[in-house]
């Protein structure tokens, strides 16, 4: 029973990280976890409904909804599944008022690295990305 407890505590620590939209960082680090972890839903809550996502991926660029990029995540094993080295860091660049940008450096993300930029929006108290455009590296 306490090895279920423990497992369970686990899982509401990371929902609740997850949730966290009180600042442009939480938002950032939610997204890493998420992203780490394989929770599409997590991130789809991080995203504003109308967020656009533009960049470069294997030489092909993309731009459009996020919705392919939360289908990829739900339809493939997780970073933390697969064992992967994934590491990411973010950076806040500039917070003016309720509008915020910031960078997070991704390696070994489905084997690529990547460099997203993000434009987030305070909307109601909370922060939520608007786009994101990103660029893979091999």
């Amino acid at each position: 029973m306490k090895h279920v407890f423990r497992i369970l505590f686990f899982f509401v620590a990371i929902h609740v990280a997850l949730a966290d939209t009180s600042s442009p960082r939480a938002v950032l680090d939610a997204y890493i976890e998420a992203c780490r972890v394989g929770d599409a839903d997590s991130l789809e809550r991080l995203f504003h409904p109308d967020a656009l996502m533009s960049g470069f991926w294997s030489g092909e660029f993309y731009s459009g909804s996020p919705q392919p990029f939360f289908d990829e995540v739900r339809d493939n094993p997780s970073m933390a599944e697969t064992g992967a080295a994934y590491s990411a860091r973010a950076e806040i660049t500039d917070v003016t008022g309720d509008v915020a940008m910031g960078t997070i450096r991704e390696s070994g993300y489905f084997g690529d690295d990547f460099t997203n930029h993000f434009h987030l929006v305070r909307i109601n108290g909370e922060w939520q990305i608007i786009a994101k455009t990103y660029m893979a590296t091999q």
